[in-house]
Formats: structure tokens, sequence, C-alpha cells
């Protein structure tokens, strides 16, 4: 009879897995290094694992592009074939880091027409606001005003990562944000990480490790992150006092 009772538990336990697959949300990330540096989407899923949350990143990057390469299929990006062959809840889009300032009308167009491609596919679309060069902080502004303008024309939602990395910054100046003038930290990434799993999951982010991990084909730990838990505690209290009420958080 126990020998009965575990061949059935092994015939029904693969139906129970998919079963409990069918409420995964699955988020593509679509950009270039400001989205991958650090590992930031396999750390917003390494954060909602830990919580016992069923999520699950991709990504589409490529270093230097910008959303008309995504959506035309140039420099080596294949965000079509990737969004035709999967079934994505949501779409992170996130320009070039100057197009916003350098080419506003390229912005436009191809913010247009990529969230379009996504809506025909089935996702929500979502903005990701990068923020200022460590060169020239002043770009943020018009880096914010830009997303927001086309959120609000094409009833897309933004979300603010460069208004609170450059909070971050102004509270804790202390801390090192930037690995260089442009890309993130690990802290950096920590954080944006941390806005990402705010909105996606509605959770809050105050029980969220300072050290993540994933696992490699082997089965061996991956580490992802290393902040320190004073750190770790700013941002983590910095992402829930944010303005978050304005991130519309669906779940």
């Amino acid at each position: 009879m126990r020998k009965l009772k575990i061949y059935l538990l092994m015939i029904f336990l693969p139906i129970v897995g998919y079963a409990q697959q069918e409420d995964v949300t699955e988020v593509l990330f679509v950009g270039n290094s400001f989205t991958f540096f650090w590992n930031m989407p396999q750390l917003v899923e390494a954060m909602a694992k830990d919580q016992g949350i069923p999520l699950i990143t991709s990504q589409s990057t490529v270093g230097g592009s910008n959303l008309e390469q995504h959506y035309k299929g140039e420099k080596g990006t294949e965000t079509n074939k990737i969004l035709e062959n999967g079934k994505f809840d949501y779409v992170i889009l996130q320009d070039h880091s100057s197009s916003t300032i350098e080419t506003p009308e390229r912005f436009e167009e191809y913010s247009q027409k990529m969230t379009d491609l996504v809506k025909s596919r089935g996702a929500e679309p979502i903005f990701f606001m990068t923020w200022g060069y460590k060169s020239n902080p002043l770009m943020l502004g018009e880096i914010s005003n830009k997303y927001s303008e086309m959120g609000k024309r094409l009833q897309v939602k933004t979300i603010p990562v460069g208004e609170i990395f450059t909070k971050a910054m102004h509270l804790r100046p202390d801390l090192e944000m930037y690995f260089d003038d442009k890309h993130p930290s690990p802290d950096g990434s920590y954080l944006v990480a941390l806005i990402f799993y705010k909105y996606l999951t509605g959770r809050s982010v105050d029980a969220l490790p300072n050290r993540l991990t994933t696992k490699d084909a082997e089965g061996e730990n991956i580490y992802l992150s290393f902040v320190t838990s004073e750190n770790g505690n700013f941002f983590r209290q910095l992402v829930e006092e944010f303005q978050m009420e304005t991130l519309k958080i669906s779940n």
C-alpha cells in the first residue's frame, strides 16, 4: 500500500506543478546595460522566490541599444522573436539613457511602436524611467518629464526608478550608486531591483535579504548580490516610503 501511495504521488506531482505554474507572473525586461548590470532582472526573480512569490523574469537586452533597434531587430536584438514565442504578463521598456534628450522624436515614435507591439502580444507595457549620469545629474529632469509625458499620452504606467535612485544619493551622499559615469553599482542595481519587486508584486520589501542567490545548472548557489545591512535597510525603507501611490500597484 505504501508503494502504491508513493507511485500515485509521483504521477500527480507533475500535474500539481503545472497547475501551480498557471499563476506565475512572467516579466520581460527590454533594454540595455542600464537593465542588465549586476543581474538586475535575476535579482527581482530571486527576491520573489525568497518570499515564495511565483514570478519569472526574462530579458532582451543588448548593450547600448535603443527601442528603435529592439523594434527593428537591429544590433543583435531579438525582442520581436521573444515576444512572439513567449507569453508575458508585463514587458518593461527601457530606452537608451540619452534618447529623451538627444533624440526625443525617436523616443516618442518607438515608445509608441513598442507599446503597440507589446499590447498586440497580450502583455502590459511599463516604462522604466532611468537616471542621469554621475557627471550630469541634471539630465534627470528631462528624462523624468519625457517618460511621464509618454506614459500619460499612451496610458502606460511609468516606474520612476531614476527619481528614487537620485533621492537615495541626496539622502546618503556617502553611498556609491554608480559603477562608472552611467551604470549602477551593485548597491544601485539592488535598489532598482527592489523598486521593480515592489511594483510587480505589491508586497512590502521589508523582509527581503541583503544577500540574494540563484542556482546554476548543477544546483550550486550563485551569489547575485551583497549589500551591507545598513545600506539594505536604507534602500528598503526608501522604497517603502517613496510616493508609491504614484506607481498604481496592480497586484
